[in-house]
């Protein structure tokens, strides 16, 4: 009790009254003593450095280590955006509530339709010696699958 009254007298502060008090104060001392705001970001890695999603926040007066925030294509394992898709099945006005896995479903839907028209179009640019996609592999690739042609035969493709 004396060694605490004595450090905080010879750091500028006077004796706290209640335990919890002192607990936060000096688990403050400690982040500002590490060159640390309460607030920033530490990151795992110095290879993780750049990434936004690889941060650990310790944030507020709880000083806790949150987890790594995950999107929700993440969660769903897409590459296409879960989130924008509901945000856009929202705004558009199509019904007035939207489920939460209506978004994931149409994104997996999306993802799995261009991920197959792709890869029929670089079979198709290989076909012709070429190293890019271009429009008309687009085309022989929709023209040449029954079920693509079937499903885009009202699109015009230049």
């Amino acid at each position: 009790m004396l060694e605490f009254s004595k450090k905080t007298k010879e750091l500028g502060f006077s004796p706290l009254k209640s335990v919890h008090r002192r607990e936060s104060v000096l688990r403050t001392r400690k982040i500002h003593q590490a060159n640390i705001t309460p607030f920033s970001t530490q990151f795992k890695d110095s290879a993780a450095a750049g990434t936004k999603r690889n941060a650990i926040c310790q944030c507020g007066k709880s000083g806790k280590i949150k987890g790594n925030a995950k999107s929700q294509s993440n969660k769903a394992g897409l590459h296409f955006p879960v989130g924008c898709i509901h945000r856009l099945l929202r705004k558009g006005n199509y019904t007035e509530r939207v489920g939460a896995g209506a978004p994931v479903y149409l994104a997996a839907v999306m993802e799995y339709l261009a991920a197959e028209v792709l890869e029929l179009a670089g079979n198709a640019a290989r076909d012709n010696k070429k190293t890019r996609i271009i429009p008309r592999h687009l085309q022989l690739a929709i023209r040449n699958d029954e079920e693509l042609n079937k499903l885009l035969s009202s699109v015009i493709i230049a």
